[in-house]
């Protein structure tokens, strides 16, 4: 998860909202970490390379457009959230998750 909130939110976001922890096997990571915020591209592969992946397999879900073109042109795919619904179908129908 990458988030735009400081290292303080990310370092306490799984306390605050738990069903974070239930979504997500991977860190919290705040862009604050990388100096960088989304779109830039440098806070999406600051991001990858944390997490030990390659953009080009990294999957990018964000509710803004902005962030989600940003990811794209990082080399990411990128999906825009619309809805859990569309999230589930997506996932199962086009991803093959």
């Amino acid at each position: 998860m990458l988030t735009n909130n400081t290292t303080l939110i990310s370092t306490h976001i799984a306390r605050i909202f738990p069903e974070i922890s239930e979504l997500f096997d991977s860190a919290v990571y705040a862009s604050a970490m990388f100096k960088a915020v989304k779109p830039e591209r440098a806070c999406y592969l600051s991001c990858v390379a944390a997490m030990d992946a390659r953009p080009a397999e990294t999957l990018f879900i964000d509710d803004a457009q902005v962030n989600v073109d940003g990811a794209e042109r990082a080399g990411l795919a990128g999906y825009l959230y619309t809805g859990l619904d569309a999230l589930r179908s997506f996932l199962k129908e086009e991803a093959g998750l």
